[in-house]
């Protein structure tokens, strides 16, 4: 009985996993990113970027129009080059534009609400929370900070 018990806990969360890992499985698209000094939404056509300068006694409405417009332009180009794509072997690739793609894996946590990413074959492995919703994807860190950084991602078809 106890090996019955033991086989059936097994197999619903490896079933689990699997339904987690499926979901992930595609080629996703950034469309939003923010951290504490940057804030990009590609669906509203928003942004925002905090200044280098704002602790510097210079005056900070000395900006003009043509270089908001053309970091505008840098920030939503580099946006529509982040790719993310997560296979069904675990395997995972992120690019980002023309600098080429970087291989990885990745591993989900379905009891945690977790992903792991593993960039290459180092040892540094980024744990991050995941929720769906919308047919996105919003990926934060795990360790708690209080200003994290969140990418939502949508599923390319």
């Amino acid at each position: 009985m106890k090996k019955l018990i033991l086989l059936f806990l097994l197999f619903a969360n490896v079933h689990s996993f699997a339904q987690d890992n499926a979901a992930f499985v595609g080629k996703w698209q950034v469309v939003f990113l923010k951290d504490n000094s940057t804030y990009i939404d590609i669906e509203k056509d928003s942004f925002s970027i905090k200044s280098q300068m704002e602790n510097n006694s210079t005056n900070e409405k000395d900006t003009d129009a043509s270089t908001s417009e053309d970091v505008k332009s840098f920030l939503k180009e580099t946006i529509n080059g982040m790719r993310y794509t997560f296979n069904k072997d675990n395997t995972s690739s992120y690019s980002m534009g023309p600098e080429g793609e970087i291989k990885g894996s990745y591993k989900v946590d379905a009891a945690s609400s977790t992903v792991e990413l593993k960039e290459g074959s180092g040892d540094i492995v980024s744990k991050m929370k995941y929720r769906f919703f919308d047919n996105k994807l919003e990926l934060t860190p795990a360790d708690g900070n209080q200003d994290p950084t969140i990418i939502i991602m949508k599923k390319v078809k």
